[in-house]
């Protein structure tokens, strides 16, 4: 009896050892994962500040650091911890706001922005902090309104604008602009343009 009692003393010392244990180690995954929570009086911002070591800047590029308690934002150089991973800020009813990954500081990958009621407004692709690829922007029901592309930050190629049932079609290269040439031959174009 009293070897029960010794085993079953033990055998709690153990699990409540084991549910501490399970708590710090929590508690030194959120510390180690270097995440910031900043709340603004319209919005909350939960990111991510992993260490990067020394970063050479790009002059024309916007950095997003951490200081001050805030995220704060300024192009060509930061003064404080480099965004580098998770974004998402929140509305305060805890929709979220917009959402994407930061990579030394600049936006890549995909990132989405929505309105306070749920609905997406746009989705824009970065890379190295620029718009680099596709992007949609949605109306107000969240439809999509607007589709294309982005190369170093300049629309590049096909376009297409929907409105109502209408759909127009743009052309641009390096964020000019173009003519789409027709597949009519110009001789025969001109064999069926009315003569004045």
């Amino acid at each position: 009896m009293k070897m029960l009692k010794t085993h079953l003393i033990f055998l709690i010392i153990i699990a409540l050892f084991c549910s501490r244990a399970a708590q710090a180690q929590s508690y030194v995954d959120q510390m180690l994962s270097h995440r910031v929570t900043v709340h603004y009086a319209d919005h909350t911002v939960i990111a991510v500040v992993k260490p990067t070591g020394l970063v050479s800047t790009q002059s024309g590029a916007t950095y997003y650091w951490f200081s001050g308690s805030q995220i704060n934002t300024t192009q060509g150089g930061y003064s404080g911890k480099l965004l580098n991973g998770k974004y998402q800020d929140f509305y305060l009813n805890k929709n979220l706001k917009e959402a994407g990954v930061f990579e030394e500081g600049l936006k890549t990958g995909q990132w989405k922005s929505w309105t306070e009621n749920g609905l997406l407004k746009d989705e824009y692709t970065y890379k190295n902090g620029v718009k680099n690829g596709n992007f949609v922007k949605y109306d107000s029901t969240g439809k999509a309104l607007q589709k294309g592309r982005y190369k170093q930050d300049l629309l590049n190629g096909k376009q297409i604008t929907m409105v109502g049932d209408s759909t127009t079609v743009a052309y641009y290269h390096r964020g000019k602009a173009k003519q789409r040439k027709s597949l009519v031959p110009r001789f025969i174009q001109k064999i069926f343009q009315k003569k004045h």
